[in-house]
């Protein structure tokens, strides 16, 4: 009966160290020395990007440059689920291509707007048409959904317009009232979240404007 007990407890006590060493990773260090460093547990990242289109060619953001002119269009900017530098097509058969069934039906698209104005600091989540209003006076924000449009009447999503079934799969900046208030360049975070769990990030992309 001791002989079972002592055996048990080699088998539980290798079980924990077996579990332990999961959470190391073995890295090289040096020629011939290894060293165990902690990795956190990543949860899972979905790649996701901003594109400036041009016809059918697609090019990924992340520093832009404009005028920031009363009442113009800063930049149109459309999402896709990659990070490659550049893709070749029609904006909804890229879309699906690179958008899997599960994404379609489980993630859902937001953005973050930053900026300083008056030594101010704003940041805006936008996860609905209704989250643009707060910023509406300087910067006005425009979310299409590329998907579900009527092809007939090109438009923004309003309040009235946006279910559970709408995708933003592209955003529009255009320079408001208080636009030569803005001091610093504009940060623009599209994020992909999880439809049921909206402080649950899964992936983001980021793009600086600057002012011309």
């Amino acid at each position: 009966m001791r002989w079972h007990k002592f055996l048990c407890s080699i088998l539980i006590i290798g079980f924990l160290s077996g579990c332990q060493e999961n959470r190391f990773k073995v890295k090289e260090v040096g020629s011939h020395s290894l060293k165990k460093i902690i990795e956190p547990k990543v949860e899972e990242k979905i790649p996701v990007g901003l594109y400036l289109s041009n016809l059918k060619t697609k090019t990924l953001v992340s520093n832009y440059t404009s005028p920031l002119t009363l009442y113009k269009d800063i930049v149109s900017l459309e999402v896709f689920y990659t990070n490659n530098p550049s893709l070749e097509g029609e904006q909804v058969n890229l879309w699906n291509q690179y958008c899997d069934g599960k994404k379609a039906g489980l993630y859902k698209i937001g953005y973050i707007i930053e900026y300083k104005i008056d030594d101010r600091e704003v940041r805006q989540v936008i996860l609905s048409p209704h989250d643009t209003e707060a910023i509406f006076n300087d910067i006005q924000i425009y979310l299409y959904d590329d998907i579900h449009q009527d092809k007939k009447v090109y438009s923004h999503v309003t309040n009235d317009d946006y279910d559970k079934d709408t995708v933003f799969t592209s955003i529009k900046l255009t320079a408001s009232t208080n636009i030569d208030k803005v001091s610093s360049p504009i940060t623009l975070t599209v994020f992909v979240y999880d439809d049921k769990n909206t402080s649950k990030e899964l992936g983001g992309y980021k793009a600086v404007i600057q002012r011309k």
